[in-house]
């Protein structure tokens, strides 16, 4: 710029050489941002754990991922975690070391540095379901008349893996009481194909109880090998894979927990 530029010229230049500066800043324009679209996100974290007869975390056990993201999370809740207490499980009336799945949903919100932070929304243990259902057989005289049905069933896994179930429930589209029982039988079979990775309590497994949900639509049917297979299905909200009994519970408040 020549010295000769009237002063109001030089003035506007040098403001927006500085405004382009710091928007060149790398992060200084959408840190705040990026927190805040970051904000409600959740991850979800499991691992298998060791309570010992006073309550005391004794090991820790966390279940494959690969995400980086997830590892940097780990390793930032692991120190805090093995400071929680629980309830052992009971053997003989007395507490005894007791093995279990921890499940964690996490949410995003933003922290106090304006990097992302993470809260504790829900934390339960329980048995853990070990196997797949995969591709569940969809009835063929159900399809055939373009039934649908919502199915809950809970049920009694008692080891080594025997399935009882104690209570369902189902609404139904165009279902006769047929289709019904039917629709019923599927979901219990499916539930018998499942492995269970049983709570123990002084070294003995323990059975507990499951719930799984299943809806049966017609649109999410397809083909394999020439049977009807439904591809599409939901088993379950987060609670998926884990019992809805636990022979221990978590006694420290995780509600304020921020990680």
């Amino acid at each position: 710029m020549s010295a000769g530029a009237p002063p109001m010229i030089r003035a506007l230049v040098l403001s927006f050489v500085l405004l382009m500066s710091v928007c060149a800043m790398p992060g200084a324009a959408h840190a705040g941002d990026e927190s805040a679209a970051d904000a409600g996100a959740r991850q979800l974290l499991e691992a298998n754990i060791r309570v010992g007869s006073d309550g005391r975390l004794l090991d820790v056990q966390w279940q494959s991922f690969g995400e980086s993201e997830k590892q940097d999370l780990v390793a930032r809740v692991e120190p805090v975690l093995r400071g929680w207490r629980f309830q052992a499980g009971q053997h003989e009336g007395q507490p005894a070391e007791t093995t279990s799945r921890l499940k964690m949903l996490l949410r995003a919100e933003p922290g106090a540095d304006g990097q992302r932070a993470w809260r504790v929304e829900r934390a339960r243990t329980g048995m853990a379901m070990s196997g797949s259902f995969g591709p569940i057989r969809y009835p063929s005289e159900a399809l055939r008349a373009g039934a649908s049905a919502k199915v809950r069933v809970e049920a009694q896994v008692a080891p080594p893996g025997s399935v009882q179930v104690v209570r369902s429930a189902m609404t139904t589209s165009r279902a006769t009481t047929r289709h019904r029982n039917v629709f019923l039988l599927t979901v219990a079979e499916s539930l018998e194909r499942l492995g269970f990775q049983f709570e123990t309590v002084a070294g003995r497994p323990v059975g507990a109880r499951v719930v799984v949900k299943i809806e049966f639509t017609t649109g999410a049917a397809g083909s394999r090998l020439g049977e009807p297979m439904l591809d599409n299905y939901t088993v379950d909200d987060w609670d998926v894979g884990l019992s809805i009994d636990s022979q221990t519970r978590l006694l420290t408040d995780v509600s304020q927990v921020v990680f």
